[in-house]
């Protein structure tokens, strides 16, 4: 499962791969594989991505759709 997802799309943020598993995915399960199909990028416009090895999608200007967005949002909104 994890080959074909990789198959169709070289770079997936977590949320997104795993909505792409059958029934949402095992995490556990997941997480002992994932390293044999792609590595992740922990920070910078692709951070959290898991990316298909053999892919560098900084390489490539077409994978900018890639890029992640992170943003937080403080606990104590003072106006």
């Amino acid at each position: 499962e994890l080959e074909a997802a990789f198959a169709r799309r070289p770079c997936w943020s977590r949320d997104a791969l795993f909505g792409q598993l059958e029934h949402g995915g095992d995490e556990r399960r997941v997480a002992r594989h994932i390293h044999r199909v792609a590595y992740r990028i922990k920070s910078g416009a692709y951070g959290g991505s898991f990316v298909r090895y053999g892919f560098d999608p900084r390489a490539d200007r077409e994978s900018s759709k890639y890029q992640t967005v992170t943003y937080r949002v403080e606990k104590d909104v003072r106006r």
